[in-house]
């Protein structure tokens, strides 16, 4: 594991939980009372209430026999009342027009593969999944994830009675799969978020009094320390995992999308190759919306030209576990 307790260059110090600071935060927009009501209303259609109408702990409820898609139709509804927004941040808005689609593992989705691939492949780099492990399984460890992010953002929702602040919110996404004892061996590090290519400036430690934020993207270029869940957590520059992780997400992309007549073409001509490899990360996460830095792209298609060329030359043209079910788009 790349988490240890140790200090790492970036140290950051905390007094305040990310709970207890995000609540201070302000909203982007509020919700209306029968906004919150048909929120609820949804909660229970999705069985998400306990007997206090207070918000389930999915982990505690439903273990490793997660159900898919438990918090679409809540995403689905909150995209619904902010995608027109004038107040709600473009981010925000990304988030949740991918989000339903991602938790429910939609496969005919290339944001929602990307995401569990990226997460797959950086697990795997670490060696934190065994080799032996049935994709079933990984499948629920994926689910768990995706259910505990849904928790801490529908949690905030209820808590502001709107949206909060697009930092506060992606903070509660990173810390409920980054660095989170209760995942186990499927916690993920910051170079393994799925969501460290698009979202490389978001906060790791956004809202500690007196501190400075530290990014995703800084902790995976020089690694950092941070109060998180709960207690300081060491995070090891990650920049390794990162790349191999989006790269491996890109090609896989690639591979359903691109017949291997195009892809060996495109390969004898490096004009060819560098578009299809750019247009293939513009087409996934709206890449040129994406933070993570110019050369840190550069160096993710560079990565995936390398695979794509393995991939010739060892006649391997299927595409990843998180393709779509007949294995194009």
């Amino acid at each position: 594991m790349q988490i240890k307790q140790q200090t790492q260059s970036i140290i950051i110090m905390m007094s305040l939980t990310l709970t207890t600071a995000a609540s201070a935060n302000t909203v982007e927009q509020a919700f209306t009372t029968e906004q919150m009501q048909q929120l609820s209303s949804l909660l229970k259609q999705q069985n998400l209430l306990d007997q206090n109408n207070q918000l389930v702990d999915v982990i505690s409820r439903y273990g490793d026999n997660q159900p898919v898609g438990l918090f679409s139709p809540l995403y689905q509804y909150v995209y619904t009342i902010i995608k027109d927004s004038n107040t709600v941040d473009q981010n925000t808005k990304f988030w949740f027009s991918q989000a339903a689609a991602i938790n429910a593992a939609n496969t005919s989705v290339p944001a929602s593969n990307y995401i569990r691939g990226a997460t797959q492949y950086g697990l795997q780099y670490r060696g934190a999944i065994q080799s032996n492990m049935p994709q079933s399984q990984i499948n629920q460890q994926l689910q768990k994830t995706s259910n505990l992010i849904g928790q801490n953002i529908i949690n905030d929702i209820l808590n502001a009675k709107g949206i909060p602040v697009f930092p506060a919110m992606i903070s509660n996404d990173i810390s409920a799969a980054i660095g989170n004892y209760r995942l186990g061996r499927f916690q993920q590090t910051p170079g393994g978020w799925g969501g460290s290519f698009y979202y490389w400036n978001a906060p790791l430690n956004y809202g500690q009094v007196g501190q400075n934020n530290v990014s995703v993207g800084q902790s995976i270029l020089y690694g950092a320390t941070v109060y998180i869940n709960g207690s300081n957590q060491s995070f090891d520059r990650s920049k390794a995992e990162f790349l191999y992780a989006n790269s491996q997400a890109v090609t896989d992309f690639i591979l359903a999308s691109k017949s291997s007549t195009v892809i060996l073409q495109s390969l004898q001509n490096p004009t060819a190759i560098n578009t299809l490899v750019e247009n293939a990360i513009n087409s996934i996460m709206t890449g040129l919306n994406a933070q993570a830095p110019q050369s840190i792209k550069a160096q993710l298609a560079a990565q995936v030209i390398t695979n794509l060329t393995i991939r010739a030359a060892t006649y391997n043209w299927t595409p990843g576990p998180h393709s779509p079910t007949s294995g194009h788009y």
